[in-house]
């Protein structure tokens, strides 16, 4: 017989009941309300941000290439770079090689020259004082950290200087540390065979014009005579394109050059300018480059023409009256522009509330509670902005505050239990 519970029993499961569903309802709506009411923040912090632009330089120069009458074998009276006056003896053309011959006997001429210059610049440290020692010794490794950097990354002869200075380095380290006259036989010997291959009469070269700085046919592109001062005058969107496709097919040379003179100390770099950045540049503003093929050695250029294209790019010209004697000219090589440099804190994007008027803030946290602070805006970037720094200014961004960077129903004065 079945029996019936007592009152007070189907009270207690009713009211274990209500508070199971209580218990769930009140999970629920805290769930709900923290999901609501989460945030996510960052510290501000004090940043510089330089804005740069990485292009391809075109280089114009006023130069002028020395031709022999047929080809032969070159020594150079000067090195590259030498500022040479008028009628100075460049170098001497000795025309009993030629084809084959001529090649092989040009590069172990070069060999020679180059191994004789390592050893008598490795020769002046000679007598000096043994405290010497330690600098060459830093001023070698420094040389091979640098062209370890420089592998597969630069032209071969800004590596070939590199690693001569490494020769010279390590010759003048053991010239301090004791000469055994074994250098000495050494250099007698190689003077003895270049001296053997430059025994046949020879025709020398001149500067016959202005002064300027000698470079020898290493140098010479083949190019001289389209990325003149006159072009860089006449230039304009057409001739651009013209010259920059030409030197995707090679050169041709009127002759057996022999060398160039570059007469100008002033040169010019033409490149394109990406219509985002267009704004960063105006006639008669410097730049501060800075060029990765020459071991990013920097510059200031002065921008002097703006050239607008249909596209919204330009075509920017600047010049630079810096002309370092280990400088490698190249026709074309990156150069990277620095545009500007932004001071102050940095924000994520997603923390930035623009309002209607232009203005722009920032909500932080502080001591559990929302808080707006004022911002000034210096740059803004790809995902991030610098505003300015206020130095203490009341309602402003200040250094290490909690930036928002997301929550929902924010306003000013929101307390977080």
């Amino acid at each position: 017989m079945k029996k019936n519970l007592p009152v007070k029993s189907y009270l207690l499961r009713l009211c274990a009941v209500i508070a199971l569903v209580g218990l769930i309802a009140y999970t629920l709506y805290h769930v709900a309300f923290s999901s609501e009411g989460s945030l996510m923040t960052t510290p501000s912090r004090k940043v510089t941000d330089t804005q740069t632009l990485t292009a391809k330089g075109y280089l114009f120069r006023h130069e002028s290439v020395l031709y022999a009458e047929g080809e032969g074998l070159l020594y150079s009276l000067v090195s590259d770079g030498t500022k040479a006056s008028k009628n100075t003896p460049l170098v001497e053309h000795r025309a009993q090689f030629s084809g084959g011959a001529l090649a092989t006997a040009q590069q172990k001429l070069d060999a020679l020259c180059r191994s004789i210059a390592i050893l008598e610049a490795g020769q002046s440290a000679v007598g000096a004082p043994l405290t010497q020692a330690n600098n060459h010794r830093a001023e070698a490794n420094a040389l091979r950290i640098s062209i370890k950097q420089m592998l597969g990354h630069t032209d071969r002869l800004s590596l070939a200087q590199s690693e001569d200075a490494l020769l010279v380095a390590l010759n003048r380290y053991a010239a301090v540390m004791g000469n055994d006259g074994a250098a000495d036989a050494l250099l007698n010997e190689l003077r003895a065979e270049r001296d053997a291959l430059l025994s046949s009469p020879a025709t020398v070269y001149y500067n016959t014009e202005s002064s300027g700085r000698f470079y020898s046919r290493d140098f010479v592109d083949g190019y001289e005579s389209l990325f003149t001062p006159e072009a860089l005058q006449a230039l304009n969107t057409e001739s651009f394109h013209a010259l920059t496709k030409a030197l995707q097919t090679p050169a041709q040379t009127e002759g057996f050059a022999v060398g160039k003179i570059v007469y100008d100390h002033i040169w010019s770099l033409a490149l394109r300018v990406p219509s985002p950045q267009t704004g960063s540049f105006a006639v008669g503003k410097q730049f501060e480059a800075s060029f990765p093929e020459n071991h990013g050695r920097t510059l200031e250029l002065t921008c002097t023409n703006l050239i607008p294209e249909a596209s919204g790019d330009l075509i920017a010209v600047f010049s630079c009256e810096d002309s370092p004697a280990d400088f490698q000219f190249l026709r074309a090589q990156s150069v990277k522009l620095t545009l500007s440099s932004s001071e102050g804190y940095y924000v994520p994007a997603s923390a930035l509330v623009r309002l209607e008027d232009g203005a722009a803030g920032v909500y932080i946290f502080e001591s559990r509670t929302v808080r707006w602070r004022w911002v000034v805006v210096l740059y803004e970037g790809n995902g991030y902005c610098i505003v300015e720094e206020q130095n203490g200014r009341q309602g402003y961004l200040g250094l290490n505050d909690l930036l928002i960077t997301y929550g929902t129903d924010l306003y000013d004065g929101r307390v977080y239990e």
